[in-house]
């Protein structure tokens, strides 16, 4: 599910949800790493989410985990 699209707004609390639970984050602060990370929940959940780093560097650490993000957790 960490590639859900949030289209519409059943989906977007859905990857809110998965964000908070796989990131350890409020609910709240998933909509805003969600947010910072253009609606992509893969990239929110990284460890770029967790320690502030910038969208690109959250999705390049991302693939570099050959799109895992269990990698960084």
């Amino acid at each position: 599910m960490v590639n859900v699209q949030p289209k519409n707004a059943k989906l977007a609390d859905r990857a809110r949800r998965i964000v908070a639970q796989a990131a350890g984050v409020t609910y709240d602060r998933a909509g805003e790493l969600l947010a910072a990370a253009g609606d992509s929940a893969r990239v929110a959940m990284s460890d770029g989410a967790k320690t502030g780093a910038a969208r690109v560097e959250a999705g390049a650490e991302a693939a570099a985990a050959g799109g895992s993000i269990s990698e960084g957790f």
